[in-house]
């Protein structure tokens, strides 16, 4: 992997995709390749909270991953 590829924020690959920022962070919380840059506080009533910034080439594997066999307009078999 190359450590100076561009790197996005969820909300840039959240309005890149069309979804939430709440989905964006489902979807890539577990993904290689994704920074998880987290933010710890020392005091006892501030949570802690992650950050997580999406290399280009993950973003590209999942989104190849997941619209792999996507046809617009069709119906979900059961």
């Amino acid at each position: 992997p190359n450590a100076l590829e561009k790197h996005y924020s969820l909300e840039e690959v959240a309005e890149a995709w069309g979804i939430s920022v709440r989905s964006a962070r489902l979807i890539f919380r577990d993904v290689p390749g994704v920074a998880d840059l987290n933010a710890h506080k020392s005091s006892l009533t501030s949570r802690p909270y992650s950050v997580l910034r999406v290399s280009a080439s993950a973003a590209a594997r999942v989104h190849d991953q997941r619209s792999a066999g996507f046809v617009l307009g069709a119906k979900r078999r059961r």
